[in-house]
C-alpha cells in the first residue's frame, strides 16, 4: 500500500484527516495485489524471533504471575452489586 509521506506521525491538519483515511484504507478493488500479504513467503526474521521468545518465555508461572499483577476488570455490574447505575446519580 502507498502511504503518505510521515504516515506514522500525527497528521498536521486535521483537513488532512480524509485524505489520510482514504490513502490508508482504499476502497474495496482499489488495492494493488502486491499490497496484499504473500503468506507463501518465508516469515521475517524479526517475527520468527518474537514467536520464539514468547514460546519460550510464557510459561504457566509466567501467566499465572502476571495475572496476579494485572487481574481481570469486573463488570461494573458485579462491582455494584445491581443494575451498574451508580446509587449517586441524579
Amino acid at each position: 500500500m502507498t502511504m503518505p509521506p510521515d504516515s506514522d506521525k500525527p497528521l498536521r491538519n486535521l483537513d488532512d484527516w480524509d485524505a489520510f483515511v482514504e490513502a490508508r484504507y482504499p476502497e474495496p478493488g482499489r488495492k494493488a495485489k502486491e499490497d496484499y500479504r504473500n503468506y507463501d513467503a518465508p516469515a521475517r526474521d524479526s517475527v520468527r524471533e518474537f514467536y520464539r521468545l514468547n514460546h519460550r518465555h510464557q510459561t504457566y508461572d509466567f501467566v499465572q504471575t502476571k495475572k496476579r499483577v494485572f487481574p481481570p476488570r469486573t463488570p461494573p455490574d458485579d462491582r455494584a452489586g445491581g443494575n451498574g447505575i451508580s446509587e449517586h446519580a441524579g
